[in-house]
């Protein structure tokens, strides 16, 4: 007679294979999602969409720096106590973490759920000063216009566009324009870039690109299908970079060029007066 597998031991073995049923499921609507808000949404809700999901997503909650930040920072940042701007702050790991070190921080950010947080954590000993403010109103600032122009204290002494900041800006005519008002800014220092390399190709889920045309039809356009531009669900669209960018801005700003891409963290770019 043949020994009968314990009633508990199949509950739990039916248990689990439901269970990665519904993940399989459930990854199958998030693709689908993906694909729809990648070709649904226009610019203007693109970067409406960016700060709230920062505002909800763990992932810009930490205060420590990254590995890579600490020689990048040692080495191409002035010593302190430089004045530094920090545009798209978050809730200020980076700005907080160079306040510790001596540096006066200026940073801006549009979360405003990051912004109270970044308030918080603020030590009187080293705060950071900081306000609202999107790249549009640091583009505008370059020229002494807009409101983020009054907060603003240049000559600064360097500008950090921290992890993969400048990449939520998806055109690169306006990263361009952004990169100049910063060099307007900073005339005399460094400006610091840092982004992820581009995304690995790959065959797209049959869900994905079912998502994908229907936001298409719904906004009834056959814009927003460039590959260039992607969607993160902690951190809304970013766009992939191309080698030849850095070197525009370069040209652009009569600055050289000093590019760091290898495993040990993603793209550094320094651009020096």
């Amino acid at each position: 007679m043949a020994e009968r597998t314990p009633l508990s031991a199949r509950v739990l073995a039916r248990a689990v294979g439901e269970v990665q049923r519904a993940q399989r499921g459930l990854g199958h609507v998030q693709s689908a999602l993906f694909g729809f808000v990648q070709t649904a949404l226009d610019d203007e809700q693109r970067a409406a969409l960016t700060p709230l999901l920062y505002d909800r997503s763990p992932h810009g909650l930490g205060t420590d720096l990254f590995a890579w930040e600490r020689p990048l920072f040692g080495a191409h940042l002035p010593r302190p106590p430089a004045r530094v701007l920090v545009p798209a702050c978050g809730a200020g790991r980076e700005a907080h973490a160079l306040a510790r070190d001596g540096y006066e921080v200026d940073a801006f950010d549009p979360a405003q759920g990051l912004l109270r947080l970044l308030a918080r954590r603020n030590d009187p000993a080293c705060p950071v000063r900081a306000a609202a403010g999107r790249f549009r109103d640091l583009a505008a600032a370059g020229q002494g216009q807009g409101a983020l122009a009054a907060f603003l204290r240049p000559p600064y002494d360097a500008v950090l566009f921290g992890w993969s900041a400048l990449a939520h800006v998806l055109r690169a005519d306006e990263r361009a324009a952004i990169v100049d008002a910063a060099h307007q800014l900073c005339p005399a220092g460094p400006l610091i870039v840092t982004y992820p390399a581009p995304p690995l190709g790959g065959a797209k889920p049959r869900a994905m690109l079912l998502g994908e045309a229907l936001g298409r039809r719904l906004a009834r356009r056959d814009a927003h299908t460039d590959e260039r531009v992607y969607f993160l669900p902690w951190a809304g669209f970013l766009a992939a970079l191309d080698d030849g960018e850095p070197a525009r801005w370069a040209a652009r700003t009569g600055r050289t060029l000093r590019r760091i891409d290898d495993d040990t963290g993603p793209v550094r770019v320094i651009l020096r007066p």
